[in-house]
């Protein structure tokens, strides 16, 4: 099983394209392998308490995390998932 997370709208934004993602691959199979799409609060400590549920639900073989940073032109791989100001 594959885990693929987005992060919700954040920042005043009507969609996070990250979440879109999670959310289209959600029910579908990748090489044999179901995906489960899931939308991440863009909280701390909400984050920090979903995170331990999802893998103890869908004991994924695979987790892709994907992020959007303000300003940057594409969706890519979640490194840190922190927003520093």
């Amino acid at each position: 099983m594959i885990l693929v997370t987005g992060f919700q709208s954040y920042a005043g934004r009507d969609a996070n394209p990250s979440e879109l993602v999670a959310k289209a691959l959600d029910g579908t199979t990748i090489g044999g392998a179901k995906v489960h799409g899931h939308a991440l609060a863009v909280d701390f400590s909400a984050m920090c308490l979903q995170i331990p549920q999802l893998l103890a639900d869908f004991n994924p073989d695979l987790i892709v995390s994907l992020g959007l940073w303000p300003g940057e032109p594409m969706i890519r791989i979640e490194r840190v998932a922190a927003n520093w100001s």
